[in-house]
């Protein structure tokens, strides 16, 4: 468990890696901390997920839930690293 403590303090301080345990998040708030990370707008956002920009509303708005396939999309057209932790 030391481990893990130390490897978040290397990735979200010394490396200043942006971190985001999704567990203390909502998911229509997840989907827009990584769309904000892009620095991108909702519709470029869902264009780049071959998504309508209505689609990326509805995630941030929460009237739809974002899906697995769509976060791993996310995940994979922006670099991002989704990482499961056991505690």
């Amino acid at each position: 468990m030391i481990i893990s403590n130390i490897d978040f303090i290397l990735e979200s301080v010394v490396l200043d890696i942006p971190t985001l345990k999704l567990n203390d998040y909502e998911p229509k708030e997840i989907t827009k901390i990584f769309r904000e990370w892009t620095e991108e707008t909702q519709e470029d956002f869902a264009k780049s997920l071959s998504r309508k920009a209505r689609s990326i509303q509805h995630y941030e708005g929460g009237t739809r839930q974002i899906t697995l396939p769509t976060l791993l999309k996310i995940a994979n057209v922006y670099n991002i690293e989704i990482i499961a932790r056991k505690k």
